[in-house]
């Protein structure tokens, strides 16, 4: 009797451990759960707050955008002489990088003179693909070219001296004027002479 006395305290002891351990295990389980949760949320609140960041940068950056002034673009005529000054001014849309090239192309054709042979070469690429980039590198090198400009400033300074005689001192100066700009670009690029515009010497 005794014996069977022990054996069920025994019994007993051993279903309360059990009992315990499997309650510390459960409750083991659900803080894990506990912190899974907490967890998840707390990955969906980073990025919740990430994306209001981003979202609140671009709208900064749109609205910088906006407060700019409009600018009216130069109308290139397909003349060498305007081309420095024109890609000047149009280079600013061709590195935007809000816009893409289908919506530059439009701005492009915008910009050339109606009739002009410029505005053939544009009307020579469709709509769409690289159109833009193609159109780009054409003008470059019809028009933007460093030896066609100094070719051109060359023959004006050539013409220059030839008509001095007879031109009035006001035109003179002028025609002094127009290429002063373009002349020191091209002589910093080229390094070229600053009064006939050709390499291998340098003006004194």
């Amino acid at each position: 009797m005794e014996i069977a006395k022990k054996n069920r305290a025994q019994q007993r002891r051993l279903f309360t451990k059990a009992c315990n351990a499997e309650e510390a295990s459960l409750e083991t389980s659900d803080k894990l759960n506990k912190l899974k949760i907490i967890e998840e949320k707390a990955i969906l609140m980073i990025n919740s707050e990430e994306n209001v960041k981003q979202t609140r940068r671009v709208s900064s950056q749109q609205n910088t955008l906006l407060c700019y002034p409009k600018i009216q673009l130069l109308t290139f005529i397909g003349d060498i002489r305007s081309w420095v000054r024109f890609w000047g001014q149009f280079e600013k849309v061709d590195k935007d990088h809000y816009l893409d090239s289908h919506d530059k192309f439009p701005y492009l054709s915008q910009c050339m003179k109606e009739g002009s042979v410029a505005e053939e070469l544009i009307k020579s690429f469709p709509p769409g693909g690289n159109s833009y980039e193609k159109a780009i590198e054409q003008l470059k090198f019809h028009y933007g070219g460093e030896e066609l400009l100094i070719q051109v400033y060359v023959r004006d300074l050539l013409s220059l001296v030839l008509q001095k005689q007879n031109m009035p001192k006001k035109s003179l100066r002028n025609l002094r004027k127009m290429p002063m700009n373009h002349r020191e670009n091209l002589v910093e690029k080229t390094g070229c002479c600053f009064l006939c515009l050709k390499s291998g010497h340098q003006a004194r």
